[in-house]
Formats: structure tokens, C-alpha cells, sequence
């Protein structure tokens, strides 16, 4: 298991080399917004909010297929004293291949192409990025390769407080080289992110898989949960067959997994790189509820109703844009029968 050697090591590197990270999340600020039937989180750190690495796209191309372009900042271009690790898949007799740390002792013939590098400009505790496959400079797209890697990464930790986040291009991927989060919510209130607390409402299942929607969330949502026993490639061709209607359609989208890979969050949303209202922009932890300020001012101000309406008229995409998907949706499922 990975979870705890991954925060040991972040730690590690924090007491060590602290010049390493661009700010600490310590003197991290935090409140509780609190709604009718569920809340929001809000927080600020004056380091994170100044000094973050920025290579956000501009919003003359919010297209979620974008080339790689060698002359901007990638992941290679990090410096070593930022890399946790490497790791590998190792092939077992489970249906899940296992995530293997680099150790020059053991497993020699595994490729270690997937690097584990600390995030410079960390949100919460233990915040890092996952680069799959880092030498193929590959641009920021969930392929399948990608989400099993994802679900593997939530897989392999034992924390119930570790999430899996991606952005795309157009959802405040701040970097066009492939790359996925991890963080550990110790310190969020429960654990978790606001919106693993809201009422689900199925809206399709089979063979074990659960499709929702979250009626009361001020954005569409798609949630899928899944029985213990479900195979593992049939769980992935239903989170590829979602995003990839997504890609096709142009249509910008963050995910994140929960703990333990138990439940699925996919936002389908409406193109933004740039703050929005002020001090307030809409990556995955905001879209989750998580929402990170960029200034005091925007801390102090922002209220519930705010922020939701920020997310219904500036994130969330049309209703009849969400009824085509589930439509579309049901009817590709039936066609295919890959679950």
C-alpha cells in the first residue's frame, strides 16, 4: 500500500527542504459555509494564493485536446529535489494490477514510468501529482491508460482520507502535460470533500454499476458506485465511455475519486481560466466544494448562496446539455453491452 509511504516521504521533504515547496499549509485558513441541505468549505492561504505555479491556458483556446507543447512548463522540467518517487505496475494474480514503489532491490523488472512529484504549491496536506508514463510527454487527456492508473493510484492507499483529482484543459488544468492529484483531506472538515455528503439519485444501473446525478448540487454531477465484485475493465469502460463523450463533445470536465476508488465523481462544465467574481475560480476541489480563494478579501466575503450561484451560472453546463449526455448515455450502453 502506498498511501502512507507517499505522506511519509511528503513530510519528509517538507522538514527537509522546505524551500522545495512555493508556500505550507499550515497557516492554512478555513470555514465552514453553511446551506440548508448541505455545506461548502472555504479556504485560504496567502503563500498558495500568490506564489502558484501558473501556465494556465488562455482563454482563446479552452479546447480539451490540445497538443503538447515541449516550449511551455512540463513536468520534466521539475526540479529532481521534487520527485517522491517512481512507480510501476506489477502484474498479480488479482484482477487489479498492483502499484509497485521503485526500489532498486526489488522488482528489477518492472518499468518504473509513472513519477510521484510533491505539488510545489500544496492545498492540503500530502498534495502531489502523478505523472503517468512522464518521458512520452503526453498532453492533458483522460485516456483509458489514464483513469486505471487513476483508479489504481485511490486503489493502492489505505487512507480513507485520500482523494484522486484530474482537471482537463478549459477546467483549470494549470499545466498541458499529463498529470492527476492526490491529497489527503486530514484537516477538511470530516475528511471529505462537501459534496460526498449530498443525496444521489440514480439514474441508471446495471450489472452492478450505479449512474447519479446529485438533484440538489447547484451543478450537474455524474456519480458512479459500483457493487464490490464488479470487474475492473468493465468499471473503466464505463468512467472512459463517460469522459470520452465529453472530449468528443468539446466539453471541458473535472473528476474525482474517492476513498478507496468506492465512488466515482465526474463534472461535465462549461470552459473557465480565469478568476471569475472576483477571487474565485472552479478546478475540482472548488467544484467538490473545497473552494480555494485567491485573495482575504474573497475569504472574508464569500457566502453560501455566492458560490453557489457562481457555480449554476458560470460552471455548471445547460440542463438540456446534461439530458442529451444521459440520454446518449443510456442509448451507447444498450448498443454496446460493455458492461
Amino acid at each position: 500500500m502506498i498511501g502512507e509511504q507517499l505522506l511519509h516521504k511528503w513530510n519528509s521533504i517538507l522538514l527537509e527542504t522546505p524551500q522545495v515547496f512555493r508556500n505550507g499549509v499550515e497557516n492554512t485558513k478555513r470555514k465552514v459555509l453553511t446551506g440548508e441541505k448541505f455545506s461548502f468549505v472555504c479556504q485560504y492561504n496567502e503563500g498558495q494564493a500568490q506564489l502558484k505555479r501558473r501556465e494556465v491556458t488562455t482563454t482563446s483556446n479552452c479546447s480539451v485536446l490540445q497538443s503538447f507543447d515541449p516550449s511551455r512548463f512540463n513536468f520534466n522540467k521539475a526540479k529532481s529535489d521534487e520527485l517522491i518517487f517512481r512507480i510501476g505496475t506489477r502484474n498479480t494474480e488479482q484482477e487489479i494490477p498492483e502499484l509497485v514503489i521503485e526500489d532498486e532491490n526489488l522488482q528489477r523488472d518492472i518499468e518504473y514510468q509513472h513519477s510521484v512529484l510533491i505539488n510545489v504549491s500544496p492545498l492540503a496536506l500530502g498534495h502531489v501529482v502523478l505523472v503517468p508514463f512522464i518521458k512520452d510527454c503526453l498532453p492533458q487527456v483522460l485516456t483509458r491508460t489514464a483513469i486505471e492508473l487513476s483508479m489504481q493510484f485511490s486503489l493502492s492507499s489505505e487512507r480513507n482520507d485520500f482523494r484522486v483529482l484530474f482537471n482537463s484543459l478549459g477546467a483549470w488544468a494549470s499545466v498541458n502535460h499529463l498529470h492527476i492529484h492526490g491529497i489527503f483531506l486530514k484537516g477538511i472538515p470530516n475528511n471529505k470533500f462537501p459534496i460526498e455528503f449530498c443525496s444521489q439519485k440514480l439514474f441508471y444501473e446495471k450489472n452492478g454499476i450505479q449512474i447519479n446525478e446529485i438533484p440538489d448540487y447547484p451543478m450537474h454531477v455524474i456519480s458512479i458506485s459500483y457493487i464490490e465484485t464488479i470487474e475492473f475493465n468493465k468499471l473503466i469502460n464505463t468512467i472512459e465511455f463517460i469522459i470520452k463523450y465529453f472530449i468528443d463533445k468539446d466539453i471541458p470536465h473535472n473528476m474525482f475519486i474517492s476513498e478507496k476508488g468506492k465512488r466515482i465523481y465526474i463534472f461535465p462544465r462549461k470552459p473557465q481560466t480565469e478568476y471569475i467574481g472576483g477571487g474565485v475560480g472552479a478546478a475540482v476541489c472548488e467544484v467538490s466544494g473545497l473552494i480555494v480563494c485567491k485573495d482575504e478579501e474573497t475569504f472574508n466575503q464569500i457566502t453560501w448562496e455566492s458560490f453557489a450561484d457562481h457555480l449554476r451560472k458560470f460552471v455548471s453546463i445547460e440542463e438540456n446539455e446534461f439530458n442529451l449526455f444521459k440520454k446518449c448515455f443510456i442509448d451507447g450502453i444498450e448498443k454496446y453491452k460493455f458492461f
